[in-house]
């Protein structure tokens, strides 16, 4: 399975090339996707997201919700890049904080201010 990002909308591809599964932004639009296995992750832009929502979360194969992790206070967001770093995800959020996350369950497992 593969995963590719056209117009803002996010595609799981099978073996074949066929197109299987396709995903659009929640609340504004993809800015980053990072596969990880039979999962990929999801960064949406910050800038206006809606603020009852997490604009970092996780799809399965089928590009179905699997977790979405919990910003770092009511009025944050995370921003780019994120990236994978000895089993961890690491991402920073607008508010200068500095963001280590498990991939299987998406709970933030270490957060450090960066500013």
């Amino acid at each position: 399975m593969a995963f590719m990002l056209i117009n803002d909308a996010l595609y799981a591809i099978n073996d074949a090339g066929a197109t299987t599964h396709r995903h659009d932004a929640i609340g504004t639009r993809i800015v980053q996707a990072l596969p990880l296995g039979s999962r990929v992750i999801v960064l949406e832009d910050y800038y206006r997201f809606p603020r009852d929502l997490s604009n970092l979360y996780c799809l399965d194969s089928s590009l179905r919700s699997v977790w979405s992790v919990k910003r770092v206070t009511t009025t944050d967001a995370y921003v780019g890049p994120l990236e994978e770093r000895d089993g961890n995800l690491r991402c920073g959020s607008w508010e200068g904080w500095s963001c280590t996350i498990d991939p299987a369950t998406g709970n933030v497992l270490e957060q450090v201010f960066a500013k």
